[in-house]
């Protein structure tokens, strides 16, 4: 993903060249601002009140995500609620767009802040650098009790569990790490009763 203009303000000055000013730190609100008056075009996150673009996403990542999301909805009925890639509101500062967010009911309609998620997944392909290690710290800064990270190129998913929320590193986010691969299963803590194949939504190129 890419960082755009909008997380630095920018002036012109008197000899008609354009300035940078010092960096905004952006809110939710303001996020949501910029959206609806269309001045902020396409997906972007907002992380640590910086605003950042999602990168377009291959074929791969899509038929992940749709064969991951009907499991998870097996895994998770409701009342829970799986939304995927939509802006979850964490904090004043932070609204990522996770890949699969589980939570425990429907969101609120115009609420700031959203209900903690009991699951986080990404599904990585180029963002893998920064799914297990910036976000990695920020999911357990949240709290979020389990996270996963889909490797697509290694064919196998890093599962994260018991977050530290004093994080720093990526290397002390989690207290438990463990990678399943591609004929493994898992369980998620929320429902340790459901079982995913690795197999089922991780795609094969042919």
């Amino acid at each position: 993903m890419s960082q755009i203009s909008t997380s630095v303000l920018e002036f012109e000055g008197s000899d008609g060249v354009a300035k940078h000013a010092s960096r905004h730190r952006f809110t939710v609100a303001e996020l949501m601002t910029l959206v609806e008056q269309g001045i902020l075009q396409g997906h972007a996150e907002l992380v640590d009140g910086e605003i950042l673009h999602t990168a377009a996403v291959g074929n791969g990542h899509s038929l992940c995500l749709e064969d991951l999301r009907d499991q998870i909805r097996v895994a998770f009925p409701a009342p829970y609620f799986v939304r995927t890639q939509a802006t979850h509101r964490f904090t004043e500062f932070n609204a990522p767009e996770p890949d699969i967010a589980v939570l425990l009911n429907r969101p609120v309609p115009g609420a700031l802040i959203d209900p903690l998620p009991i699951l986080v997944i990404e599904v990585s392909e180029e963002t893998l650098a920064t799914d297990i290690s910036r976000k990695r710290v920020n999911y357990a800064r949240f709290n979020v009790q389990e996270y996963w990270v889909v490797d697509l190129r290694r064919k196998q998913v890093n599962v994260f569990r018991h977050p530290n929320v004093n994080a720093t590193q990526p290397s002390d986010a989690y207290a438990e790490e463990s990678i399943v691969k591609i004929d493994g299963t898992l369980s998620p803590l929320a429902n340790p009763t459901a079982l995913l194949r690795v197999a089922d939504f991780m795609p094969i190129a042919g």
